[in-house]
């Protein structure tokens, strides 16, 4: 029985910019899906909060370039060594939660968002 294979390569055009908000010698790479790690050697907790917030620019800022509106923004969670173990698969867990736990807060600021406008919409 013959079947067909279709191969497939894409990039996500203007991902490289989240890149670009890194250090040379961080390390960006994909994890699963949309999800993406990135590794910051000697970034302490007080400079993660400017970093997410420069990736997280990028992110938009490649969406309102593709899509001509703001329709990408990021959910980062983080992790830091020793203070979340020594172990990778420590690390990556703790961040897993942390983005899962903005993701949440971010679409239910949305769903308030649209709840608000239809409200207005209705007059109420």
């Amino acid at each position: 029985m013959k079947t067909s294979l279709a191969v497939m390569v894409s990039d996500i055009n203007g991902l490289k910019r989240i890149h670009d908000a890194c250090r040379d010698y961080d390390y960006v790479a994909r994890m699963v899906g949309d999800e993406f790690v990135v590794t910051a050697p000697g970034l302490p907790a007080a400079g993660v909060e400017e970093k997410v917030r420069r990736l997280n620019q990028a992110a938009i800022e490649a969406g309102r370039r593709t899509c001509g509106r703001d329709v990408i923004t990021l959910s980062v969670g983080t992790a830091f060594c020793p203070d979340d173990g020594y172990e990778v698969e420590a690390w990556l867990a703790e961040a897993d939660r942390g983005m899962y736990s903005m993701k949440q807060a971010h679409y239910a600021k949305l769903a308030e968002g649209e709840e608000t406008q239809t409200q207005g919409a209705a007059g109420q």
